[in-house]
Formats: structure tokens, sequence, C-alpha cells
């Protein structure tokens, strides 16, 4: 884990193998922990965020703020701060910066 020989991805899911064959606990319980519902909200903020970046959404957000306010520092200060806390209502900060 602490040198990358294994992918990080990789390497969280070994606990679904190495757990059932060591005999820690069987596979039920070790992959009723990754199906969390603060993991799918995770997930789904994820592809969201993912989804906004592919379309160029996040360019269109930007050039519309600054169509609305101008270019004033303050107005445009507001608008940005706007245009956050308004996409912060469906993406989770945690899935905006692991992307």
């Amino acid at each position: 884990w602490t040198t990358e020989v294994l992918p990080l991805a990789v390497t969280a899911l070994l606990p679904i193998i190495l757990f059932p064959m060591l005999g820690i606990q069987s596979s039920k319980d070790v992959c009723i922990n990754y199906l969390k519902d603060n993991n799918f909200l995770f997930v789904g903020g994820l592809f969201v965020a993912v989804a906004i970046e592919k379309w160029n959404l996040h360019k269109r957000i930007a050039l519309r703020v600054l169509l609305t306010v101008g270019s004033e520092p303050r107005w445009l200060m507001m608008g940005m701060m706007s245009a956050t806390a308004f996409l912060s209502m469906w993406i989770s900060n945690t899935a905006t910066t692991a992307r």
C-alpha cells in the first residue's frame, strides 16, 4: 500500500478476497461494508462531477456568471460564490476533488 505496487483501487478491494480466504470474516460481512448509503452518495456525486467536466458545463457556468455579473471584483466574487453554492447542492466537496 505505501509503495503503491498495486493501484489504490485494487488495494481497497483486497479485503473482499483475503478476509474470507483467511477466515477473518465471511464474504457477506465484508461486502456489506462496501454497500453503505454514504458510499453510494459519494459515487453519485462523483458521477455528476465527471459528467459536468466531460460536457464542459463548468466552463459554461463560469462564462454565464461572467456575462451576468460583469467583471467588477465584488460582483464577480458574488457570482462565483453563488454558482459554487448552487453546485454544492448536488456535488459533495470530496467528490469534486477526487477527480
